[in-house]
């Protein structure tokens, strides 16, 4: 669903027309290289199929590596079932793993603190070596306006219809739980920072067990 909301957000507002293309941010190199609307895009239909064959990768190292977040996140759901189903022959990694997963959280909470710091200034880098600061900031309003648009309808609209249909129980309650993981994922939009603090909500504010979480 959420796929099918960005597809449609996207294709809805085109966020990326208007932005200056090319490898060099130089007016004097692309002083007329401009994104616009083309009717021979790919369709929603088209969108979809791709984002279907990037659920199995070929290789799942390559797939972390080229950012294919599906094809990573299917493997891992994949792997953890078959984990599950060993019993206690896979004890040892199952330790092994949660041990890896508690250094890795400790080492992306220590980033936490200068993440804002580094973003804030590729920013700046890529507005300051415009050409033309309108058209920066009316790209960048769109994409604002895409994401946004994207996440009031998938947090607010799409997952407490379903948590009411499924679970029948006020949606609310466990959005303002999960409110500090919220606030975390739209500052930093990364979901190995929000990861572990949506797990700590999870546990501490909604009282789930550690082995769910």
């Amino acid at each position: 669903v959420a796929v099918v909301i960005g597809i449609c957000a996207v294709d809805t507002i085109h966020p990326g027309y208007g932005a200056m293309l090319g490898e060099s941010t130089s007016c004097d190199d692309h002083p007329n290289v401009i994104a616009k609307p083309k009717g021979s895009g790919l369709s929603i239909v088209d969108a979809m199929v791709g984002v279907f064959e990037q659920l199995i990768p070929s290789n799942v190292v390559e797939a972390a590596a080229d950012m294919n977040i599906l094809g990573v996140l299917f493997f891992c759901v994949f792997f953890g079932v078959s984990l599950s189903q060993m019993g206690n022959q896979a004890e040892t990694l199952i330790r092994g793993i949660e041990a890896f997963n508690r250094v890795i959280s400790a080492m992306v909470n220590s980033l936490l603190y200068i993440s804002p710091l580094g973003i804030a200034s590729l920013i700046a880098e890529q507005v300051a070596s415009s050409c033309d600061l309108h058209k920066v900031w009316q790209t960048l309003g769109k994409f604002v306006l895409t994401v946004l648009v994207g996440l009031v309808l998938q947090a607010l609209v799409v997952l407490p219809a379903v948590y009411s249909l499924v679970v029948r129980r006020n949606p609310w309650r466990v959005l303002s739980g999960f409110s500090p993981a919220l606030i975390t994922a739209f500052g930093t939009d990364s979901s190995s920072a929000t990861l572990p603090v949506t797990m700590k909500c999870a546990e501490e504010a909604l009282h789930v067990s550690p082995s769910v979480s």
